[in-house]
C-alpha cells in the first residue's frame, strides 16, 4: 500500500508542477487540492469508504508539499511536516483575504494576499503583525483536516470588527489540549462542521464579548460562558472515550450550532 499512495501522491505532484509553469500558484492549488479531494474524501454513493492502511496513507501524505502557505509575503508549497515543525500557522476569514485571493488565482503574479491587504488598508490599520505563516486555504474537507485538526489547536484569536475578519493562529498540540473538538454526527445533515470547546484560561490577541465565533471551523464556544461551562461539565462527568458518552455530546453540540442567536454569538460574515 506504501508503493501504491506514494505513486498516487506523487502523480498529483507532478501534476501541480506542470500547471505551476503555465498558471498562478494559487490556480494550480486548487487544482492539485481537486485531485487530492477526489482521493481522500472517500466516499460513495453517501457513504464513508475507509482506507485500507490509513496511518501508511496520513504518513506518505504528510511528507509531500500540499499546503499553500504565505511565508515573509511569498506564497510556497510546503509539506504538513514541514508545517509541523513550524510549530504553528495562522488563518484569516475575511471577504477580502477571499476576494485577494480570487484575484491572485487569476493572475500569475509574486503577490501574496497579505501584501494586497497592506496596500489596500494601509500598514497602520491592515492588522497583519505576527501573522507569518498564512494558510492559503482554510478547510480541505478531507483527511488533510483530519490531520491539520489532531496535529494543531487554536492558540489565538483576532478579531477586527472593521474588515469583519476573523484570525486564527494553530499551535502545535504538546501535552495537553486546550480545547475538546465534537465533529457533527454523521448522520447529521452536513458532517463538516465541529464545534470547539475551550477547556482552560486562555489569553486572546482580541477582546471578545461573544459566548462563540462562528467559523469556517465551525463554533468555538469560549471560556466562561454559561454554554461553554455546562458543555464542560458534561465533559468532565461522561467519557468521552466511550462511543455512546461521546455522541450524547456530539449532539448537544450540535443543537447548540442550532440555536445560536446573534445576541449570543459572533458571526463576522
Amino acid at each position: 500500500m506504501e508503493v501504491i499512495y506514494s505513486l498516487y501522491l506523487k502523480n498529483i505532484s507532478d501534476e501541480r508542477e506542470k500547471l505551476c509553469k503555465e498558471f498562478s500558484i494559487t490556480w494550480a492549488a486548487e487544482e492539485s487540492d481537486w485531485l487530492l479531494s477526489n482521493f481522500l474524501t472517500r466516499r460513495n454513493a453517501g457513504f464513508n469508504v475507509d482506507f485500507s492502511n490509513k496511518d501508511i496513507l496520513i504518513r506518505k501524505l504528510c511528507e509531500i508539499p500540499t499546503i499553500l502557505i504565505e511565508k515573509e509575503e511569498s506564497r510556497q508549497f510546503i509539506s504538513i511536516d514541514n508545517l509541523k515543525d513550524g510549530g504553528h500557522f495562522w488563518t484569516i476569514e475575511c471577504e477580502a483575504f477571499n476576494s485577494a485571493n480570487r484575484l491572485l488565482k487569476e493572475i500569475k503574479s509574486s503577490r501574496s494576499v497579505v501584501s494586497i491587504l497592506r496596500d489596500l488598508y494601509g500598514d497602520t490599520f491592515a492588522n497583519l503583525d505576527g501573522i507569518d505563516t498564512l494558510l492559503n486555504k482554510k478547510r480541505f474537507y478531507n483527511l488533510i483536516d483530519e490531520v491539520l485538526l489532531a496535529e494543531f489547536q487554536i492558540s489565538d484569536i483576532k478579531i477586527v470588527p472593521n474588515q469583519r475578519r476573523l484570525d486564527l493562529c494553530w499551535n502545535r498540540v504538546s501535552n495537553n489540549r486546550n480545547w475538546a473538538r465534537f465533529p457533527k454526527r454523521r448522520d447529521m445533515h452536513n458532517d463538516s462542521e465541529a464545534c470547539f470547546v475551550q477547556l482552560t484560561s486562555m489569553d486572546f490577541n482580541s477582546r471578545i464579548e461573544y459566548d462563540g465565533i462562528k467559523s469556517t471551523y465551525g463554533i468555538i464556544l469560549l471560556n466562561g460562558s454559561p454554554i461553554t461551562q455546562y458543555i464542560v461539565e458534561l465533559i468532565n462527568s461522561l467519557n468521552i472515550s466511550n462511543e455512546d458518552d461521546f455522541a450524547i455530546l456530539s449532539d448537544i453540540c450540535y443543537l447548540v450550532g442550532c440555536s445560536v442567536s446573534c445576541s449570543v454569538f459572533s458571526s463576522l460574515f
